[in-house]
């Protein structure tokens, strides 16, 4: 069952689909693993990288396969947040028992809604029972707890599992994995083809968008060039260049 409500929003079903892909590149071997061991357990986890990796996407995974898959999802911005914190306590004391709450942007909370929550995970001690949190953030997080603005008490609350993505630079191996992906998603004919010098293009681009800015991509040139084999003149410019 999936909640809203006070500043919440409706959790929608992850459009990128890729869970099962079976990745190429050791780092995301590795992390496959690590996904596994968070969805299993109940521990509180934290999910980092950098912006358009799909973080939400693995917190996604993580209820949809874990044990709270049918218990309630309530889902959040911090960015809702940045006030004397009285509508997050309402939020957390109207969760259910066994819920999941998935936490966004926890670097927006405000100081008081830093103190509620902080508050309410130590309520909830080691019951299992208590609500699960799967927090999404960005490296504002770990640079406010350093400048201390925000609490480290919650912050190690929130981060018993760290789980960082890695970006696509550092698992090149998994580009064409995710052009195929994306090619069968959005093609509406048949999917088109790379040429060999298109397709060195888009393994040495950088990706600093990384998935965000493949799947933009791969979109771009499947309703473009249905079933045509793609040359580099065919590219966005921006891929010729980097």
């Amino acid at each position: 069952m999936e909640r809203g409500g006070l500043g919440a929003t409706p959790a929608a079903t992850p459009r990128w689909g890729y869970d099962r892909i079976e990745w190429v590149s050791p780092a995301m071997r590795v992390f496959d693993r690590e996904v596994m061991c968070a969805r299993r357990c109940e521990l509180n986890v934290l999910i980092s990288g950098e912006k358009g990796v799909g973080k939400k996407n693995v917190a996604m995974r993580i209820y949809r396969e874990g044990r709270r898959s049918g218990q309630s999802l309530i889902v959040a911005s911090g960015s809702t947040f940045t006030d004397s914190g009285e509508r997050l306590g309402m939020m957390l004391a109207q969760a259910p028992l066994e819920a999941t709450f998935l936490l966004d942007q926890p670097e927006r909370l405000s100081s008081a809604a830093q103190a509620q929550l902080l508050r309410f995970i130590d309520q909830g001690g080691n019951r299992e029972d208590a609500v699960r949190f799967l927090t999404v953030a960005s490296d504002d997080l770990f640079q406010r707890v350093e400048a201390l603005t925000f609490c480290d008490s919650l912050f190690y609350r929130l981060n018993p599992i760290h789980l960082i993505i890695p970006p696509l630079r550092e698992r090149r191996e998994d580009v064409p994995l995710l052009l195929e992906h994306f090619f069968s998603v959005y093609a509406r004919e048949a999917v088109p083809r790379l040429s060999l010098e298109a397709g060195q293009h888009l393994m040495a681009h950088e990706w600093p968008g990384n998935i965000e800015e493949l799947e933009a991509t791969a979109k771009q040139l499947a309703t473009r060039h249905p079933g045509r084999v793609v040359e580099p003149r065919d590219l966005p410019a921006h891929l010729i260049q980097s």
